[in-house]
């Protein structure tokens, strides 16, 4: 399971390490609140826990599945970056590498070995300017070293090679603020926009071109197709068709405004394993649930109007 929780940071924070119990201090300079987001993994521990502090500074808690106490924690860090936030992190499809996207002024990706102490892998910047900011890296779900970067006016794919990063051949459609990003294949990436476009390369060529006329916040994966998530509180369901037009929207879904009457930006979409559910989440803090199997005229169940607010900090 997926549990995010606050962890307000003293200028002394304590750390349990493995086996021996022994607390570790490190010290902060400032004190600040962060959020942490607990993420599965397919081996060894039953759950992870990664966030960033100012430093910038990434590190683990790991967990075994007979006890609750932990028993590992792993520091990553980096000193040679001044950036003083991970805007993203994500982990590689067998869970044994860690990608995290630094923040201004240089826009680092940094590729780790999460499980060693010694450094990153290999570094390289994904914006040269410092105002222009990128959002989201994403692993290609059959292979470790093939990576995907969005952002502003940035669209790029890389693969790790030998201690280094080598940017790919990729059809890039300039002028577009890509704001999220999935893959749905192996060589199928879709892209979402804030002018409301949706794109689709295929080998690093752009396929198809939908026109969803609000800003693509999110975008999810499925088996016959995808989800998308609109700045405007609406969830559309994409599925795959034999025809030129390759994916056809299938559903339109809105999301209740909140008590406020306030039009909730959809944050972030998560899967049921069975594919049958869809987990909304907003900017302002409320998470609903929609059943697939629906018909489009249905709106969405909400099973939680609202949750405790996670903060704007939230690394995806």
């Amino acid at each position: 399971h997926t549990r995010t929780c606050t962890h307000t940071h003293a200028r002394t924070h304590q750390l349990l390490c493995a086996g021996t119990h022994k607390q570790h201090k490190r010290t902060h300079t400032n004190t600040q609140t962060q959020t942490h987001t607990w993420h599965p993994l397919t081996f060894k521990f039953v759950t992870c826990c990664c966030f960033a502090v100012p430093s910038p500074l990434v590190f683990f808690v790991c967990f075994f599945a007979s006890q609750r106490l932990p028993v590992c924690v792993q520091f990553l860090s980096d000193s040679s970056s001044d950036c003083e936030e991970f805007v993203c992190m994500t982990f590689s499809p067998d869970s044994k590498y860690l990608v995290t996207l630094g923040g201004a002024p240089e826009w680092y990706m940094h590729y780790w070995a999460w499980e060693k102490s010694q450094g990153p892998m290999a570094v390289t910047k994904c914006s040269l300017d410092p105002t222009i900011p990128v959002y989201r890296v994403t692993f290609n779900p059959q292979d470790n070293t093939h990576l995907c970067v969005t952002g502003n006016n940035t669209l790029k794919m890389f693969r790790y090679t030998e201690g280094n990063f080598k940017q790919l051949a990729f059809q890039k459609i300039e002028g577009h603020d890509y704001l999220s990003q999935c893959w749905l294949a192996e060589d199928a990436v879709v892209c979402g926009t804030a002018a409301g476009k949706v794109f689709l390369f295929v080998g690093g060529e752009l396929k198809t071109e939908m026109n969803v006329s609000e800003p693509v916040t999110f975008v999810a994966a499925l088996n016959n197709g995808f989800a998308c998530g609109t700045g405007a509180g609406n969830l559309l369901v994409y599925e795959a068709t034999e025809d030129d037009e390759l994916y056809k929207q299938a559903q339109e879904v809105p999301v209740p405004s909140d008590i406020a009457n306030t039009t909730q930006s959809i944050h972030c979409i998560a899967v049921s394993p069975s594919e049958d559910t869809l987990i909304c989440t907003t900017k302002e803090g409320q998470i609903y649930s929609h059943h697939l199997a629906a018909s489009e005229s249905e709106i969405l169940r909400v099973r939680s109007l609202c949750i405790v607010f996670v903060g704007r900090g939230l690394c995806r």
